[in-house]
């Protein structure tokens, strides 16, 4: 039986002309790297996941601009967490996430 890690994610895309695209982009992409999903509140997902959270950050990133969208990635349980894009307040993102790396 393989290992499996429990993960949330919380993610904003910002509305422009390709944001459809890349809500389609990232559920599939989410769907490709997981299984188990609660996703009750808007733009947050709890899920398991065999694949490790380096290897989950890089499934997830080509669905997003990073120039534009955040989503912070965290292994349940434990302060691994990492985030694409850019937080617009990093001292505050930082405060709370001091051990988050960025992908």
């Amino acid at each position: 039986m393989a290992l499996s890690y429990r993960y949330w994610a919380t993610f904003r895309l910002k509305q422009n002309p390709t944001w459809q695209k890349r809500y389609t982009s990232l559920g599939l992409a989410f769907d490709k790297v997981g299984s188990r999903f609660w996703q009750e509140p808007t733009s947050f997902v709890a899920f398991n996941s065999v694949q490790v959270l380096e290897n989950v950050a890089r499934i997830l990133k080509p669905a997003l601009d990073p120039n534009v969208d955040l989503l912070v990635l965290a292994l349940s349980d434990t302060s691994s967490c990492c985030y694409i894009g850019t937080p617009d307040n990093a001292a505050v993102f930082k405060h709370h996430f001091p051990f988050a790396k960025k992908v």
